[in-house]
């Protein structure tokens, strides 16, 4: 329907301001499933018709690569935003970690949230979570224990994916007692644990042979 209308528009001889073009971004990036091509389709013609990039709408498309997946537009845009000097914020390095993650490129996701901190930019709870999932992936537990100080240290309240991915990274490193405090850990917190909660801990009780816990 929105895309119908702007077509009325053009019809009529009205040409989409910059407001016009990013709300459509948003109708594109909210379709289910998302419509990257067309978003990205959009994006270059909003900034052939003189209409600067901003971030906020680079970051709409974005989102819709991370959700579908398209590692190789997701970069094109990213490598706009480079071109045309657009600021990242955090929501951007999201996208793309959220879209390495997606895709299990964990390494690069790693190295976007690295970006994020050495960006000066504050990680939220979810960039935190999915970080300490990236480097459970790839083995680096100790790392992924650190930075789960790292995000208490900053007063951020770790969510129950957090501890679900806690539990998980204990248990494959084989320390039962990290895994066991963990689980106890988020009901101190006032969260409730999950399917995946159980699941994890019960991984780490047969990873260290804790069978009759």
């Amino acid at each position: 329907k929105a895309a119908e209308i702007m077509r009325t528009m053009r019809r009529s001889g009205i040409e989409p301001d910059q407001r016009i073009y990013t709300r459509m971004l948003s109708v594109y990036r909210n379709a289910k499933p998302p419509r990257v091509r067309e978003a990205f389709s959009l994006l270059q013609e909003m900034r052939q018709s003189g209409h600067p990039l901003t971030t906020s709408s680079c970051n709409m498309v974005l989102e819709s690569c991370a959700n579908r997946r398209e590692v190789m537009l997701a970069l094109q845009v990213y490598g706009l935003m480079k071109e045309y000097n657009v600021k990242a914020n955090e929501k951007t390095y999201h996208a793309m970690a959220r879209l390495y993650n997606n895709v299990r490129m964990y390494d690069e996701a790693i190295e976007m949230y690295s970006l994020m901190v050495r960006s000066g930019i504050q990680l939220g709870p979810v960039s935190y979570t999915q970080m300490m999932h990236a480097l459970s992936q790839t083995r680096r537990y100790d790392e992924c224990f650190v930075t789960f100080q790292e995000m208490c240290a900053a007063g951020i309240s770790p969510l129950l994916s957090t501890y679900n991915i806690l539990i998980t990274a204990a248990g494959c490193s084989g320390d039962f007692e990290k895994a066991e405090g963990f689980f106890a850990e988020l009901y101190d917190q006032g969260l409730r644990s999950d399917r995946h909660t159980y699941n994890a801990f019960l991984f780490a009780c047969l990873k260290s042979q804790k069978l009759e816990r």
